[in-house]
């Protein structure tokens, strides 16, 4: 077993999975579980033949066909991977790291890329970009590491994750370029794969590279899908999101266990919603 740890909604909890849980058991949507969403959930337990103890655990949204699924991301510090003990361990996606800037490639990228997907993850590619490095080139600057990216990833799979592109860092001095940048990175991007990307980052680095954007910048960031680093929380990351309205997918610790993988890995849920949303 990966863990004893799952996704699980019950009295008390709040959040956007919440709110999408009622909408499926037809009652209000206010994205807090109480008494009357407990009672509807135990309603449906019974039509699915399931115990009625009030939680909406992994095999009433794997009933209703809206199961929050976990996943990792991994790089080459994760050293080399059984992938088949990963997905043997309810592993159901990953995300692997490939390129930082214009010249890096992660060695293992290709390997874990063709190994989990042999093992039935859904797999994506992450680049780690690097806003900072050459501003003196403007977007041209984003493109090539864009072009880097889409380079080392090679062909996007029927069944993959959309890339992901992980902002960590940029310019101190300037939220509207380092935003523009992205924008530039995900078109460019796009154009060479056909596939859009998503956003990886985490509220420390949007208060310290995109907070002072520009709002029409911040509202075209906002519709690109959102990867959430926030360690803590339950069903719900502890820091709340800032530009962004909901998740897609959230790391919700770096510090997890999962067999195949030795040491600890980033561990990840992705929303009940994002699984068509996200794959190829």
């Amino acid at each position: 077993m990966v863990s004893k740890i799952e996704f699980v909604m019950k009295n008390g909890r709040k959040g956007q999975e919440v709110k999408l849980l009622q909408a499926e058991l037809a009652i209000d949507t206010d994205g807090s579980f109480g008494p009357n969403t407990e009672k509807a959930v135990n309603a449906k337990r019974r039509v699915l033949g399931l115990p009625e103890n009030g939680l909406a655990d992994a095999a009433f949204l794997q009933a209703l066909g809206k199961p929050v699924r976990a996943g990792i991301d991994v790089s080459n510090c994760n050293g080399n991977i059984d992938w088949a003990k990963v997905g043997d361990a309810g592993i159901k996606f990953a995300f692997v790291k490939c390129t930082e800037g214009a010249t890096f490639q992660d060695k293992l990228h290709t390997q874990n890329l063709t190994n989990g997907r042999a093992a039935g993850l859904a797999m994506g590619g992450y680049h780690y970009a690097r806003p900072d490095t050459d501003s003196g080139l403007g977007t041209k600057d984003a493109q090539n590491e864009a072009e880097a990216f889409a380079k080392a990833l090679g062909k996007i799979q029927k069944g993959d994750l959309r890339p992901a592109i992980d902002l960590e860092d940029g310019l101190k001095t300037d939220d509207e370029y380092n935003a523009q940048w992205l924008l530039a990175f995900s078109a460019h991007f796009e154009k060479l794969t056909g596939v859009k990307p998503i956003i990886y980052t985490a509220l420390w680095a949007v208060d310290l590279y995109l907070a002072g954007a520009k709002p029409a910048t911040k509202a075209e960031l906002a519709k690109i899908p959102l990867w959430w680093a926030s360690y803590g929380g339950t069903i719900e990351p502890y820091q709340k999101l800032k530009i962004w309205d909901t998740w897609s997918v959230w790391q919700w610790t770096g510090g997890g266990a999962v067999p195949g993988v030795t040491g600890k890995v980033d561990r990840d849920w992705m929303s009940s919603v994002a699984w068509d949303l996200l794959r190829v």
